[in-house]
């Protein structure tokens, strides 16, 4: 259920920090969510909604919160919460399962320590993905030459 309030609200930020204003729809939105929130008592979405309308309270409902890998976008968004979303990130590497940390640095977007972690393992296939979300298209069509694709499957 979270991937769709984060992308939403990644996607709303981009706009935000580009223009200086959200758009009427996302902000009947966001009052939707807000209200979902409330009337549910899920801080979650309650701290999704204060991440872009009020910094104070945004701290405030993460600190209600646990972290888990259906929030870690929003820890690492926190000023006073992002050591907590980084130690999160490592107990995966810690536990010695360098896939499913590749996969939480994915999530989390942090594409670096991902691709580490896929290239530790050898894992290719994950590596090209996360060329591609670098950007870095050419090291992600070798990659998947090497594997003899021509494209993701």
């Amino acid at each position: 259920m979270m991937k769709p309030w984060n992308t939403c609200i990644a996607e709303s930020l981009r706009y935000r920090v580009s223009s200086g204003e959200i758009s009427e729809r996302a902000g009947s939105f966001f009052e939707k969510v807000k209200k979902r929130g409330e009337s549910e008592r899920d801080n979650t979405l309650l701290a999704c909604y204060y991440f872009l309308f009020d910094s104070e309270k945004f701290e405030e409902y993460l600190n209600l919160l646990a972290i888990t890998d259906q929030n870690i976008e929003l820890f690492c968004e926190s000023c006073m919460h992002y050591r907590k979303a980084v130690e999160h990130l490592l107990a995966g590497e810690r536990s010695g399962n360098l896939k499913a940390a590749g996969k939480d640095y994915r999530k989390a977007q942090k594409y670096k320590d991902a691709l580490r972690c896929y290239r530790e393992i050898g894992d290719r296939a994950n590596m090209a993905r996360i060329y591609e979300k670098m950007k870095d298209f050419q090291k992600a069509i070798d990659v998947w030459e090497e594997l003899g694709r021509n494209r993701r499957s």
